[in-house]
């Protein structure tokens, strides 16, 4: 008797396993379902393959899936954590596979990781905070979002804000920079996951004056947007509200790097004097600029050392074509250097020669056929550009180097060029997704920024808009136009509320004339108060963790 009652115990608690186990089972495909359909939120509220401009509303509720698995898984979070940043950037950069298959590794790994670490940071403070939770949640997101693009990793694609760049929303990025717009979108999503992990009317109950208040909030900087928005100043020698620039933008759609400098610089001279022949009115042109490495020969290697006779007679062939050029002249360029300056430009060492040369992806400026001067790329893409952690990692240093990419030297110093009464500043590539260079340019005194792009390899319209939102949002914060340079698209002019004044199409050969209206009056707040919005949300986390511990003791 004994004996069968053992048994059946020893089956009940059998049959308990089991079906725990598949509860457990049942649970974790449902986390990872919530899991992967928050990573496709996110892919999709970009610009991507199947929506050029990207769902903007999405960016409400994308994180929301996640943030739900994050506050109510406790065993298996930090695997889900990594699989959403892991998932959502592959699918997001998918694009970086047509430059290696080595980058969209790296960066779904490392964005894995930090995913990984959110989670843990996350999770400790959860457990010492009951009230405010969904606050706590996204202003942590936030300070995070600033983080990824910080130090020498400095990765800015993916910040949440970056999808309403064809959206109003966005126009609060003048307030605040594009950090306070990701707050706005990270708020929603976790103030919806804790609704459903609380019940929607209950929690709603006990928070919605929180939520009004945040509304609120951003309702009062929507309209501060247009308080403080730029306009133009007025001429009063000339019966009109602007004064205009005419701009050349030529789009070649070439691989630089494989067409051969000569045939390069033949396609570029051919597609520029179409464009010049569409100025039928006879405008005067103030401006030609080529993108990014459009002319990849060193200009100042090539005419101060006779280290390839071939390639210095192509430098001549430019210089001869640009001295013709009575207008600012702009154009990427290779801009080489003596590595050691001790020593000559030839080194010969166990009767094998080297050069002794370091090389900048830098942009050149003429005006009137003269040059006058380089400005060097300082920002410069991590484990494309240069790996930052060669020493740690000489195996993916290795795999990095024999898979093509070209590794810079990295600038040191911003630069202002003239022309006439106009100030402006070049960046190089995704040197526009950082706010803190191009405010720096305005700051000191900057009337239009310029950013010279080569895209071309992504072979992805999605990359293209995806670069272009980051110079949109530069233009509302700072509230100054934005001229783009690109191989490959998107070329055009952003006017300072971030409007599209011109764009060229993606991957088509074409040079274009258009203007850039200048003399903006009237500063952004952004301007004056650069990431003020940024030592808010630390403050914010502080508060928070107080409340918290004061209520604890009471």
């Amino acid at each position: 008797m004994a004996q069968n009652k053992g048994l059946k115990n020893n089956l009940s608690h059998r049959k308990g396993i089991v079906l725990d186990n598949k509860f457990v089972f049942k649970e974790f495909i449902w986390n990872l379902a919530l899991v992967l359909l928050s990573s496709v939120l996110f892919f999709l509220m970009f610009p991507n393959f199947l929506f050029k401009g990207g769902i903007s509303l999405f960016g409400f509720i994308a994180l929301a899936p996640f943030f739900y698995v994050l506050i109510t898984s406790n065993r298996l979070g930090w695997l889900y954590s990594f699989i959403m940043g892991a998932v959502s950037y592959a699918l997001f950069n998918y694009w970086l596979y047509n430059f290696n298959s080595l980058s969209i590794f790296i960066v779904t790994l490392i964005m894995g990781i930090f995913y990984l670490l959110f989670f843990f940071v996350f999770k400790f403070g959860l457990k010492r905070i009951y009230r405010f939770q969904y606050l706590y949640l996204a202003v942590l997101w936030v300070l995070f979002e600033y983080l990824k693009t910080f130090g020498f990793f400095g990765y800015s694609f993916g910040i949440v804000g970056y999808s309403q760049f064809l959206s109003p929303v966005g126009r609060l990025a003048s307030v605040g920079g594009v950090r306070f717009v990701s707050f706005l979108l990270v708020f929603f999503s976790a103030f919806f996951a804790f609704a459903l992990k609380d019940g929607v009317v209950p929690f709603f109950k006990k928070e919605w004056k929180v939520f009004v208040f945040v509304c609120c909030f951003y309702l009062v900087a929507f309209v501060l947007s247009f308080v403080f928005a730029p306009n133009q100043v007025v001429s009063e020698e000339e019966n009109s509200s602007s004064e205009e620039l005419n701009i050349l933008l030529v789009q070649h759609c070439t691989n630089n790097w494989k067409a051969g400098y000569s045939h390069n610089l033949e396609t570029l001279k051919f597609i520029t004097e179409k464009g010049l022949e569409k100025n039928s009115l006879g405008k005067d042109l103030d401006f030609i600029i080529w993108s990014e490495t459009a002319f990849i020969p060193g200009i100042y290697w090539h005419t101060n050392y006779d280290t390839d006779l071939k390639t210095k007679k192509v430098v001549a062939d430019f210089q001869k074509y640009v001295s013709e050029k009575k207008n600012i002249f702009i154009t990427g360029n290779s801009n080489g250097r003596l590595a050691d300056e001790n020593l000559p430009a030839i080194i010969y060492e166990d009767k094998k020669a080297f050069l002794n040369r370091k090389d900048y992806n830098s942009a050149v400026v003429y005006k009137d056929g003269v040059n006058i001067g380089f400005y060097n790329k300082q920002k410069l893409v991590p484990f494309i550009e240069y790996f930052p952690l060669r020493k740690y990692m000489p195996l993916f240093a290795k795999l990095l180097d024999k898979s093509g990419a070209k590794v810079w030297a990295k600038g040191t110093e911003r630069k202002i060029f003239i022309y006439n009464d106009h100030k402006f500043a070049i960046n190089i590539c995704f040197e526009d997704a950082f706010s803190s260079l191009t405010r720096k340019d305005v700051k000191n005194g900057a009337n239009f920024l310029v950013n010279l792009t080569n895209d071309y390899w992504s072979k992805s319209i999605a990359a293209q808009m995806q670069h272009l939102s980051m110079s949109v949002f530069r233009a509302i914060e700072l509230g100054v136009p934005v001229i783009r340079a690109t191989n490959s698209g998107m070329s055009g002019v952003i006017l300072p509320n971030g409007k599209l004044h011109f764009v060229q199409p993606p991957f088509r050969k074409q040079a274009d004339i258009t203007n850039i209206p200048v003399n903006f009056k009237r500063h952004t707040i952004y301007y004056y108060l650069g990431d003020w919005f940024l030592a808010l949300m630390i403050l914010s986390l502080v508060a928070i963790y107080f409340i918290n511990i004061k209520n604890y003791k009471k």
